[in-house]
């Protein structure tokens, strides 16, 4: 709320008290126009899918590590699931699962952690509503394995060959259990 009564504050004493407009609405419209989302970074997932995630050898990767991705899925999600809900990952469980694997480091850090979480999962129309948003499904998890690698591996090579690495690291953790088949 304070954000918010922060932009309208400063639409107000820019566009209003100046009589640029009369209007309210106008005002906060051409100040997030104007001065604030021309600077504002935008994000376009789909394109990085696209581009990235949705090539056939990406997919031979992940057909290949698919039955230990899953294992390792199960070993570290559900901690608060309820009974008869579908298995989901929290974000303390995604990073704990990191920080087990050794991928925390200097250069990928918690925040990039929440980064890659918040990025993989579909979107929710009203978070108010719902805790969807805060429920890593297989699918997400899947997207997050390969975004960790493309994040963590700046390099050009393609996110193929940046994948391997990353996913042993995940199947490490469950190695020692000796639940890989």
């Amino acid at each position: 709320h304070e954000f918010m009564e922060s932009i309208l504050r400063v639409a107000q004493a820019k566009f209003v008290k100046t009589r640029a407009t009369e209007d309210m609405e106008v005002a906060v419209k051409h100040l997030l126009e104007q001065h604030i989302l021309r600077y504002c970074k935008f994000d376009d997932g789909n394109r990085w899918r696209r581009e990235h995630l949705y090539t056939q050898e990406v997919d031979m990767v992940y057909k290949r590590y698919m039955n230990r991705l899953e294992q390792v899925f199960l070993r570290h999600s559900g901690r608060d699931k309820l009974p008869g809900e579908k298995q989901w990952m929290s974000v303390t469980e995604f990073y704990e699962l990191l920080e087990e694997s050794g991928l925390i480091d200097d250069d990928f850090t918690e925040r990039d952690v929440r980064f890659v979480y918040c990025y993989s999962m579909m979107s929710v129309e009203d978070e108010t509503a719902t805790k969807r948003h805060t429920h890593m499904q297989w699918i997400e998890f899947l997207e997050a394995v390969a975004r960790v690698a493309h994040t963590r591996d700046k390099s050009a090579l393609p996110l193929h060959l940046k994948l391997p690495p990353t996913i042993d690291a995940f199947v490490s953790t469950i190695d020692f259990l000796g639940l890989t088949n």
